[in-house]
């Protein structure tokens, strides 16, 4: 019997860490909106303070010996979502744990979630990457009919989730914010100087202290919300003129830029107010390779499978 050291990849691994990506986000999320909406209560008393990376932990754990104990489905896919939700928790402090004073609400706090979350999400590419490529390497059918069948995402996605209506929320999504992206840019730069400087002094005006870092800071994430606002347009047009490949390439970068640079910097100076935009630019980058992946690729294997 031949022992396998080479590490190998567990079927369907990329749907589990997008539940977890998912999980870590929404995990997140909705700590900072209740926390913000119930005027940050805490649990304990005049000695003890029960902080919620506790309850994070306690979460992750578990997460962690389902699919130690069972070997079902369900305890993998608990795994995958119980994971991200306790990383989630654990992580939104790390505040406290950054700064002397245990301060919550440190400015870098944001940027170093947000870039856990970016790993986080590029260890999902690699490995949905890796799914692909050994699908492709099985060959198999992948009509949209029979990826529904094996119930991968459901029949009622694949139903709804058609060519015309995705297209329709690509070229919405990157019009929107590259369009928006472009306006802002010019707007900045339309009154002189005076202008340029007041509206970036309301950007950073969140922070706890202003320094000339933190204008650079502001300047650098306008210039390149320009930049991506121009790919994004770039992009839009490209789809609208039957170009979806160069268009779909064009939004990925954008996007891609976007979260990596602009959200990083925007998490600094915003806190956590970018979260929204965030998880709705993943969204659509989501879109864009499930578009590429599901009709583009699939239509050059049928190609090349009919001219064998």
């Amino acid at each position: 019997m031949k022992i396998l050291s080479k590490p190998v990849q567990r079927t369907d691994a990329e749907r589990y860490i997008q539940l977890s990506v998912f999980g870590l986000a929404a995990s997140i999320s909705l700590t900072r909106f209740i926390l913000e909406a119930t005027g940050y209560p805490q649990l304990g008393n005049e000695t003890l303070h029960i902080a919620h990376c506790l309850y994070g932990g306690v979460i992750l754990y578990v997460g962690c010996l389902l699919p130690l104990i069972y070997s079902n489905e369900w305890a993998f896919t608990w795994s995958g979502i119980l994971s991200g939700a306790g990383m989630g928790l654990f992580i939104d402090e790390v505040g406290k744990f950054m700064t002397v004073n245990n301060d919550y609400f440190f400015p870098a706090a944001a940027p170093v979630i947000y870039g856990f979350f970016l790993l986080t999400v590029l260890l999902y590419v690699k490995v949905s990457r890796k799914s692909a490529d050994i699908e492709e390497e099985s060959e198999p059918d992948v009509s949209l009919e029979s990826v529904a069948e094996r119930g991968q995402l459901g029949d009622f996605i694949f139903k709804w989730a058609t060519r015309s209506r995705l297209k329709i929320i690509m070229l919405t999504g990157l019009s929107l914010f590259g369009i928006g992206a472009c306006i802002r840019l010019a707007y900045y730069y339309s009154g002189g100087a005076e202008l340029l400087e007041t509206l970036l002094y309301a950007r950073i005006g969140d922070l706890p202290s202003i320094s000339s870092n933190a204008i650079f800071l502001a300047t650098i994430q306008l210039w390149l919300e320009g930049i991506v606002g121009v790919l994004l347009v770039v992009s839009s047009i490209c789809i609208i003129l039957g170009k979806e490949r160069i268009g779909i390439t064009f939004g990925s970068y954008g996007l891609i830029l976007s979260l990596v640079g602009v959200n990083l910097v925007g998490f600094y100076i915003d806190q956590f107010g970018t979260i929204a935009k965030a998880l709705i630019q993943y969204l659509i980058l989501y879109i864009l390779y499930f578009y590429q992946r599901k009709f583009l690729h699939a239509n050059i294997r049928r190609r090349s499978s009919l001219t064998k």
